[in-house]
């Protein structure tokens, strides 16, 4: 079975040059919001989430 929403994570893989930075991303927004889309992954609210969770992880510091 062929999965759909590749090209939405393959998009988001380029967006973001290395794995941890990916992954932070990837975290930040399965944190935050209750259910999260792929498509969603690409908007600008999954972009804030991640820079306000960056944020926070870097005050912890």
């Amino acid at each position: 079975m062929k999965r759909n929403d590749r090209y939405f994570f393959h998009k988001l893989a380029k967006r973001y040059n290395n794995r941890p930075e990916f992954q932070d991303f990837l975290v930040a927004n399965f944190v935050t919001e209750d259910s999260v889309n792929p498509k969603w992954l690409t908007g600008d609210k999954a972009e804030s989430n991640y820079k306000e969770w960056v944020k926070i992880q870097q005050s912890i510091t």
